[in-house]
Formats: structure tokens, C-alpha cells, sequence
């Protein structure tokens, strides 16, 4: 294990960090169900890994995702969103991020860095995470968010060891996500 790695692992959120993820979240996709909460978390701490399979095959991917995209941002994206202040991992949008001149290339080239630094993280940071969510999500009496079935997902993802899951498709109606997850240090030129 590297130093940057252990660095990264021993990052964990305090309170006021999840609370201000979760608000930010719900506030700025208010369509977000259990489903996307949960991928969130997923991909806030086990970062871009379960789409990896080579450079080449994932170059191809991303440059058909691309290609396909009317380039518009939409009103709510950004082309960084911080999902994990601690390490900085973030959601990298394509419409912006290609708009002002990034490259498919160098993204994934971070894709890779990034599950190179994070190597395996261990499912106990996940399961904090998705436990100081819950308890934020409680404590917030949202009268929109279905807790109970955000605990019946928890159940079945702590059963299938945190498997990685698509948005819903509410969200996915709503908001057209395509972004990449990545490490901001990893993006850097």
C-alpha cells in the first residue's frame, strides 16, 4: 500500500461534512431517491473501479458517451462536484468539462490514477458513510425521501458485499447525468 493511499483510506467525513453532502444533494437534484443517495456514497469512497476495464475499451466508451451528448450544460452542472471533501473525489460532468476544453483522454487517464491511489478501499468507510447519511436523512424528517426504502437498500447492500448500482430512473429522467468519478489531484495536469 502506498503513502497516498493510506492518506486517502484514513479521510473519513465528519458530521457536518455528510450533512452538507446530503443537503447539497437533495437541494440540487431534489429528484434524488434511495437508489442515488446510495451511489453517491458508493462512488465517493470505492471511486470509479467498477467501470474499469482497460484504457482502450474505456477510452472508446467515454468517447461514444461523448460523442452522442448534445453539449449544453445543463442548469444544475457544474463541471466538478465535490462528493467527498475529505479526498476531494469528485463528479466530473462532460458536457461542461469537454465544453471548456478537457479531454477525454486525460479524464480517463484520472479514472485510472484515481482506482490506482484509492486501490481497494474497505467496505467499513462505505458502510460509515452510508450510516452518518441515514442518520442525516433521519434527522432531516424529508417528507419526499423514502427512508425506509434507503434502509431497505442498506440491508441489501450490506448482503451483497456494496455492490455498485445505476441512479434511478426518476434521476436519470431528470437530470441526463453523464459524468466520470475521479480524484481532483489525479485530474490535475
Amino acid at each position: 500500500m502506498t503513502e497516498q493511499q493510506s492518506e486517502f483510506e484514513a479521510r473519513a467525513l465528519t458530521t457536518d461534512e455528510i450533512q452538507a453532502l446530503v443537503v447539497h444533494v437533495l437541494e440540487v437534484h431534489p429528484a434524488s431517491g434511495p437508489q442515488d443517495v446510495y451511489k453517491l456514497a458508493h462512488q465517493a469512497i470505492m471511486g470509479p473501479g467498477h467501470l474499469l476495464v482497460d484504457e482502450d475499451v474505456t477510452r472508446m466508451t467515454l468517447t461514444r458517451e461523448a460523442s452522442a451528448l448534445e453539449m449544453e450544460p445543463l442548469e444544475w452542472e457544474s463541471p466538478i462536484e465535490i462528493i467527498h471533501p475529505g479526498s476531494e473525489m469528485a463528479r466530473v460532468h462532460l458536457r461542461p468539462y469537454l465544453r471548456s476544453g478537457g479531454s477525454v483522454q486525460r479524464l480517463v487517464k484520472a479514472m485510472f490514477k484515481t482506482q490506482q491511489i484509492i486501490a481497494e478501499p474497505p467496505a467499513q468507510s462505505l458502510a460509515q458513510l452510508l450510516g452518518g447519511m441515514r442518520q442525516v436523512l433521519a434527522a432531516s424528517a424529508s417528507e419526499v425521501f423514502d427512508l425506509e426504502a434507503f434502509d431497505a437498500l442498506l440491508k441489501e447492500q450490506v448482503g451483497k458485499g456494496f455492490e455498485a448500482v445505476h441512479h434511478s430512473e426518476a434521476y436519470r429522467e431528470a437530470y441526463d447525468p453523464h459524468y466520470r468519478v475521479v480524484l481532483l489531484d489525479a485530474l490535475a495536469p
